[in-house]
């Protein structure tokens, strides 16, 4: 056993057995803490001193950061080379560990970055750990674009690219990231080029073997991607090709390989780079997002994937259309709901493609629940939108009674992207949604827009309160339930439109509203009405 852990070992023996009575210590266990006494001190450890080892604690680097700001290149060299990460299996030494100065080196490059680009390039020797050429290219990346020179970063790349087995990739493929907007030599492009084709890392999609829902799956599959090398490198990619479509020329090759990478995790991260290539050479971009798309069934669902298609469609809708239907047919539920949302969006456009896209939206509002909430969050999401409102307001109608709750509460809160200035031009909406299931499900989208409305409220308040006492009953006057906070709402909507009011027969209704919430115990009912008494 190292040293250090046999310190820490009996420094744990000696804080449980100076916790006993001498008394009731054995005479091994007395003569064991006698001798923990002599190492450490007689002083008794207390029950206050002993941390739990659930008690997060910070740990201190081995090197102060006050000695560090003084440290010369010399000795920061030979802290790299002494300080390694040691573990027996069991415990680990992490105050000595190097990933602590790593993560020194990195902020220190921050403060001075000329002099830990110029140690990296010229002083560090190839034997130290890589984690130490990663942190200063790192610590270069995180400073301002203005107060480093974009040579200064392409020479630590070539440095690093230069050392035996290429161990820096990841860090090199961010950096080249936050450079991609600036002229680079070509050589760096190759360096990209080399990390997305040919670097070992990763070997295979493990997050595939993790346990999860199929939403969190599409997460990881993200999340392995960005922390392996050739996805840091499809993600530099991306970066050079939307800054300049032309790297295609140099990149083709690159892309293409990433787009077939036996790793979706991979593939998940490429396909931003076929975006960047969209706009100008739309048949090839396409053709490759099939490619992708192939065998990729768990990652279909992922964000970058309907994100390409979002803006694939609007170019040619008939491109990928048969991505889209098969998406529409997947068991994975998050693939089905992004090709069921970009459907119905593509209906929403006039073009050439309208009809097909209309047709297809036929398969998404008569399919499974998943496709019918999808399809009700484009529609709630864009009934406030002047050109397609009646569109959506027409088709939201209908989920107001699906006969599933999700898609019910999904679809009332249209009303929160309506707005309460607009409730007015919209009173078929709130009439339907008035006598609807819905209004039972998911009240409060409604009534939260319909307080905010400045000056007089619209007519269709009777509605809503008409329906609200007849569906939710005396639950509307039992605090347990989540009723009636609506009821406490709409108690104080339907009193202000009586209030404000000149019609006589809506005077007459509201008022009938009032005398049977009355009799139900509408929660705030009373309270209103004595307020207005008052007023």
């Amino acid at each position: 056993m190292p040293p250090t852990q046999r310190v820490w070992f009996g420094h744990s023996q000696y804080r449980s057995l100076s916790n006993f009575a001498p008394e009731a210590l054995s005479e091994r266990g007395l003569k064991r803490l006698k001798e923990l006494q002599r190492k450490f001190g007689a002083e008794r450890v207390s029950d206050d001193d002993i941390v739990p080892q659930t008690t997060w604690r910070a740990v201190p680097p081995r090197v102060p950061d006050d000695a560090v700001a003084r440290m010369s290149d010399t000795e920061w060299i030979h802290a790299m080379r002494t300080l390694q990460l040691r573990s027996n299996g069991q415990f680990s030494d992490i105050e000595w560990d190097r990933d602590s100065l790593s993560s020194q080196l990195r902020t220190r490059t921050t403060t001075d970055p000329e002099r830990f680009a110029r140690l990296a390039v010229v002083k560090m020797p190839e034997e130290v750990p890589a984690s130490y050429f990663s942190a200063v290219l790192e610590g270069l990346a995180d400073v301002d674009r203005d107060a480093v020179p974009v040579e200064m970063i392409v020479q630590v790349i070539r440095r690093l690219h230069a050392l035996p087995g290429q161990p820096c990739g990841l860090a090199i493929g961010r950096a080249v990231r936050s450079i991609a907007t600036e002229q680079l030599p070509s050589d760096i492009i190759e360096v990209v080029t080399f990390y997305a084709t040919l670097d070992p890392d990763p070997s295979h999609d493990d997050w595939l073997e993790i346990e999860s829902d199929q939403d969190h799956r599409q997460d990881r599959a993200i999340n392995t991607g960005i922390n392996s090398v050739r996805g840091v490198a499809a993600e530099a990619i991306t970066g050079l090709l939307f800054a300049e479509p032309g790297r295609i020329e140099q990149l083709g090759d690159a892309v293409e390989s990433l787009v077939h990478d036996r790793v979706l995790a991979v593939r998940a991260l490429a396909i931003r780079s076929l975006l960047a290539t969209l706009r100008d050479d739309e048949p090839r971009s396409s053709e490759l997002f099939r490619s992708l798309c192939a065998g990729a069934e768990p990652i279909l669902g992922s964000q970058y994937v309907e994100e390409y298609l979002h803006w694939a469609m609007y170019r040619s809708y008939e491109s990928v259309r048969p991505t889209l239907l098969g998406m529409l047919s997947s068991p994975d539920s998050p693939a089905s709901r992004a090709a069921a949302r970009q459907i119905c969006l593509a209906a929403l456009q006039d073009g050439e493609s309208k009809d097909s896209a209309s047709a297809d939206v036929k398969l998404v509002v008569e399919g499974d629940m998943e496709m019918r909430a999808a399809a009700a969050e484009v529609y709630a999401r864009n009934c406030g939108e002047p050109d397609v409102a009646k569109q959506c307001i027409a088709s939201l109608q209908r989920f107001f009674d699906d006969p599933e709750e999700r898609v019910r509460i999904t679809a009332a809160r249209c009303f929160s992207g309506l707005g309460a200035e607009r409730l007015s031009e919209h009173s078929d909406l709130v009439e339907a949604f008035s006598t609807s299931r819905a209004l039972a499900d998911e009240p409060m989208a409604l009534l939260y827009e319909l307080k905010d409305v400045r000056g007089r409220l619209p007519p269709s308040i009777c509605s809503v309160a008409e329906r609200a006492v007849e569906a939710w009953g005396p639950e509307a006057g039992d605090i347990s339930t989540s009723l009636s906070a609506g009821a406490s709402v709409l108690s104080k909507l339907i009193v202000r439109f009586y209030a404000q009011t000149e019609d006589d027969a809506q005077r007459e209704r509201a008022l009938s509203a009032i005398d049977r919430m009355l009799e139900i115990g509408f929660m705030g009912i009373d309270d209103e009405l004595r307020a207005s008494d008052r007023a």
